[in-house]
């Protein structure tokens, strides 16, 4: 007789199952394409950025547009949405959307009321719509912000003059000859009160 065998279990070790491969394989596409869509985000939220504080008057309409796009991230805190509002508002008085700027640098103000350029700018739009009174205000605060800004004394100084406050006019306007230049309007600031001081010697 032959002696019967017995069979012994040998158990099966079971690889993953198709679709916890495919789950596996959409995870790993997911990620990549969420780091390639990443990059061209990051890239534009830093070509908006620059635009958004471009000093170029030619591209004011498109500085808006950067400055909007910039905001409604949702990114930007404290006194970098301060600045961004600020720096549209700029846009919109280049393009002579004084009321629109008007808004701007209030919210800037708002955010953040420490920003000495958002009263300066405030207070050359109110000059432009003949404001004198709130120009002399916004003026006034930028110097106690920031004293070295030239722009700040000679726009003061248009406004005293424009209401007939001369000896302020040309203290306000010699002052901002005896600083130095600071800011990009600052060569614009000089240029003014030397030629305002001129005007007012000859008469």
């Amino acid at each position: 007789m032959y002696a019967r065998r017995s069979r012994r279990f040998i158990p099966t070790v079971v690889g993953p199952t198709w679709w916890a491969l495919a789950l596996a394989l959409l995870a790993g596409a997911a990620f990549l394409a969420g780091l390639m869509s990443a990059r061209p985000a990051a890239a534009d939220f830093a070509g908006d950025h620059d635009l958004c504080h471009t000093f170029d008057a030619s591209k004011a309409t498109e500085k808006i547009a950067a400055c909007t796009r910039v905001i409604r991230t949702g990114r930007l805190r404290g006194r970098d949405l301060a600045i961004a509002y600020q720096d549209r508002a700029e846009g919109y008085r280049l393009t002579k959307d004084y009321d629109h700027a008007l808004e701007d640098f209030d919210r800037a103000i708002k955010v953040d009321p420490g920003v000495a350029y958002a009263y300066l700018n405030r207070a050359e739009v109110h000059r432009l719509k003949g404001d004198y009174d709130q120009v002399i205000a916004d003026a006034t605060q930028a110097i106690r912000l920031d004293p070295a800004l030239n722009a700040a004394w000679t726009i003061r100084g248009l406004a005293y003059k424009e209401i007939g406050a001369l000896a302020k006019a040309r203290e306000d306007f010699n002052h901002a000859l005896s600083i130095s230049v600071k800011g990009n309007d600052g060569d614009w600031a000089q240029d003014v009160a030397r030629t305002q001081l001129k005007a007012m010697d000859e008469k």
